[in-house]
């Protein structure tokens, strides 16, 4: 198991598995392909998350299965500022008892 990124205007990254074997590595593969076939089934929400379920791919032969992906840099800033109003409102809350 290995994982890389590389962080630039974004966050883009692969992550590798070697299975036990080539059935192991086969079955790993179709579950992978059927995650992202439920991710797609769920697309046109919103555009930003499209362009991530979009830039999923996933390759490998034999025993060995790779998923890379990319992340937009809007997608962070909305993760980020969606964990800041989450930690506001609790922090709100606990001043309300």
């Amino acid at each position: 198991f290995a994982v890389s990124g590389h962080v630039n205007g974004g966050v883009s990254g692969s992550i590798r598995a070697e299975a036990r074997d080539d059935q192991a590595a086969e079955n790993l593969r179709d579950v992978i392909k059927g995650g992202m076939a439920l991710a797609r089934l769920q697309m046109g929400r919103d555009a930003k998350l499209d362009a991530v379920i979009n830039s999923l791919q996933m390759t490998g032969t034999g025993k060995n299965v790779q998923l890379s992906f990319a992340v937009p840099a809007e997608i962070i800033d909305a993760v980020a500022g969606f964990t800041a109003a989450a930690k506001e409102l609790q922090h709100d809350g606990k001043n309300d008892k």
